[in-house]
């Protein structure tokens, strides 16, 4: 059961990335200390290595716990313009004991409202806003890539959709593969 005054799962607007992989560091020849970084390596992508960047700490907890270990992590996506992740904000991170070989490559959630597609180029765009008692205070704009035949498809500007796909680490871009209308908590 929903909390009072919060959004129905189904009708909140979301933006979800979900990746797993390996917890790394990566820094300086001297044992990694200064400019050390914790990272998530990705699923090698055509045999082309790809990390997202860690926190040292998230919510008190110390990262350094899960170097070396498999995990399951969630983050918040950005995109630029160009429709290239730029960053990604850790929410959650998992330790994944028993990961099946081939680990599956990152893939994401959206819901929001359809602002444009730019048919030419691949791309659309998609408001994400606030919900109720949420935790987003502003809303904010991901460019997502799409198919032509995908893109073709979608409703009209204005509409809510939801989109589904994965994420390709070696171009940075978050490639919608499913599509569809759906009813969210401020639509009339």
């Amino acid at each position: 059961m929903d909390k009072p005054g919060r959004v129905p799962a189904e009708q909140a607007y979301i933006a979800h990335l979900w990746a797993y992989g390996k917890v790394v560091e990566r820094g300086s020849a001297r044992g990694g200390l200064p400019g050390a970084r914790l990272l998530l390596a990705l699923p090698a992508e055509g045999g082309e290595e790809a990390f997202l960047p860690l926190p040292a700490r998230h919510r008190g907890l110390f990262l350094r716990g899960f170097l070396g270990r498999s995990v399951h992590a969630h983050f918040w996506p950005r995109t630029d313009g160009e429709g290239l992740l730029r960053e990604a904000a850790l929410v959650h991170i998992f330790p994944w004991a028993d990961p099946p070989p081939g680990l599956p490559r990152p893939t994401f959630l959206v819901r929001g409202r359809l602002l444009g597609v730019e048919r030419e180029g691949g791309r659309m765009a998609v408001e994400v806003r606030p919900n109720p008692k949420g935790k987003l205070k502003e809303p904010f704009t991901l460019t997502l890539w799409a198919s032509l035949s995908l893109l073709e498809g979608l409703p009209p500007p204005g509409t809510r959709v939801e989109l589904r796909g994965e994420y390709a680490p070696s171009s940075r871009r978050l490639l919608v593969r499913e599509a569809r209308a759906v009813r969210l908590w401020d639509e009339g």
